[in-house]
């Protein structure tokens, strides 16, 4: 029954990939959304989601329920891979790209392998799995706060952009009188006409 219930997670955090990137790209159309307010809402919503299972498991719901609510977590958790990595890709210098991806999923093992251990301790002391969920929704605040540091940061950013492509626009001639070629200081050669006697 765990290898189909994997089987099933698995196939929603497939699906998850694939509706994350239509939603980015008709979001990003349609409601001018950037990546980072798209993955600031996903990542609340997940946030919901595992309390919200969380409390399912606590109050002993029904196992159709729970079912549901479970693969729509890996649906969200899928979707916010792939919105996170389309952002982060955005970001990065372009010469940069292989050097910077390469940490970032490096990070992303390394988190992995951080729950991974902490539930293996929680196990060893007899606590109840789904206690991990909390854990999850911990884990996911500071990414969240982190968002919205980011979103600051690259309004400004934009803001001092436009800042200095107006001034340049000031400083640019508005039309072809305004040109003023500024005078050359060339010495020019004085030729000397010779005639033939």
């Amino acid at each position: 029954e765990n290898i189909t219930l994997n089987l099933y997670y698995k196939l929603f955090m497939v699906i998850g990939v694939l509706i994350g990137l239509f939603c980015d790209f008709i979001v990003s159309i349609w409601f001018k959304l950037d990546s980072t307010v798209i993955l600031f809402l996903q990542s609340f919503a997940f946030l919901i989601e595992l309390v919200t299972v969380f409390c399912l498991f606590f109050t002993n719901q029904s196992y159709t329920i729970t079912f549901w609510f479970s693969m729509f977590m890996g649906l969200l958790y899928s979707w916010n891979a792939s919105v996170s990595r389309g952002l982060f890709s955005r970001l990065i210098p372009a010469d940069k790209k292989c050097e910077f991806m390469g940490w970032y999923s490096a990070f992303t093992y390394i988190g992995v392998s951080i729950l991974s251990a902490i539930s293996a301790i929680l196990r060893y002391f007899n606590v109840l799995s789904y206690f991990m969920l909390l854990l999850f929704a911990a884990w996911s605040i500071p990414g969240i706060v982190l968002l919205i540091v980011l979103k600051v940061k690259l309004l400004f950013v934009e803001k001092a952009k436009k800042k200095e492509a107006t001034l340049l626009d000031e400083q640019q001639p508005q039309s072809q009188e305004e040109i003023i070629i500024p005078a050359v200081d060339v010495e020019t050669p004085i030729l000397h006409k010779t005639e033939n006697v």
